[in-house]
């Protein structure tokens, strides 16, 4: 079974990929667009810390904040670069650049949300002894 942050992960590309194709057949190319790059950064994001993070920084690894300072370094100047064409850019939409790269977070954000509001349900329903 998939983890939390895998599950999410798909979650969001799938969304991703459903507003950026219904944005597509309503003619928004520009919202596309600034869906496509958000969405991609949010996503790379969401993935290198799913992947990245965690075999840079195993307990045996001495060299573990090293690499976090490096992966920083890596990915911080890529993220400007993309998001500074992306709203820049008069064929990209910026707000669509925005709800792009916050579909991670409210995807995990509504997993969670459910999760909870699920135990909470099957608790309330537990019969009592």
């Amino acid at each position: 079974m998939e983890s939390l942050p895998q599950r999410a992960l798909r979650a969001t590309a799938g969304l991703g990929l459903f507003f950026i194709l219904a944005a597509l057949l309503m003619g928004e190319t520009p919202a596309a667009l600034g869906l496509a790059a958000g969405a991609a950064v949010g996503l790379f994001s969401l993935w290198s810390f799913l992947m990245l993070v965690p075999r840079a920084c195993r307990p045996d690894n001495p060299l573990a904040g090293a690499w976090i300072a490096v992966l920083a370094a890596v990915k911080l100047p890529l993220y400007a670069l993309v998001l500074g064409v992306a709203v820049t850019s008069p064929a990209v939409s910026p707000l669509a650049v925005f709800a792009g790269a916050a579909l991670g977070p409210v995807v995990i954000v509504l997993m969670v949300a459910d999760g909870a509001l699920r135990a909470a349900r099957s608790a309330w329903h537990r019969p009592a002894h």
